[in-house]
């Protein structure tokens, strides 16, 4: 975090004080601040705010419940979980046993979809109140992991709005106008004319 900070600070000086759209796509509301636009520049700090936070508080309950749930497995469930893919533990989470979750893969031929026991993928839950425990782990965590997936697109959803606000407000203030027009000259031939009114 402090990286950033600094890196921001450090951008903040070198960067010309008329580059107010570069400004919002580093921090929103920070092109809307060098425009003197307060509150502009507020509401959009206010929503950035709220997307990182929402960013940085999904990101760690994923992780915190990642890794309570695989704990709570090699406990619960005599698994070693080193080198494990999601899947498996959605599987774990489905079914009682490895023999149970190989049994209904037989019965459903689908063999291709089982697990060896003998290569450390074997679990057996000593409850099912402490599987279904697990489970519940397991989806908050995945729900953690989307939430975070969402606030990175916000981020950059947010960005690319607060540098239209920089353009729009800059057009809009601007004593430069500009106009354009496609004119048909005849049947092969198109003529685009561009005209600037100061």
């Amino acid at each position: 975090m402090k990286k950033i900070i600094l890196t921001l600070l450090f951008v903040s000086t070198i960067l010309p004080a008329s580059n107010d759209i570069l400004k919002s796509a580093i921090f929103p509301g920070w092109g809307q601040l060098s425009m003197q636009q307060p509150d502009r520049a507020k509401s959009f700090f206010i929503r950035e705010s709220a997307i990182l936070l929402t960013f940085i508080g999904s990101r760690y309950v994923k992780e915190w419940y990642e890794d309570d749930y695989k704990a709570f497995a090699r406990s619960h469930a005599n698994v070693n979980t080193a080198n494990k893919s999601y899947q498996y533990y959605v599987d774990m989470g489905n079914y009682m046993s490895l023999e149970e979750f190989n049994s209904a893969k037989d019965r459903r031929r689908e063999v291709h979809l089982k697990y060896n026991g003998e290569t450390g993928y074997n679990w057996e839950w000593d409850t099912e109140s402490n599987q279904d425990k697990f489970d519940k782990m397991r989806i908050t965590s995945a729900t953690g992991k989307k939430v975070t997936s969402f606030a990175v697109g916000a981020l950059i959803t947010h960005r690319i709005i607060s540098m239209i606000d920089v353009l729009y407000f800059k057009r809009k203030t601007s004593k430069v106008r500009m106009t354009s027009s496609l004119i048909p000259m005849n049947k092969d031939e198109l003529v685009f004319n561009i005209s600037l009114k100061f």
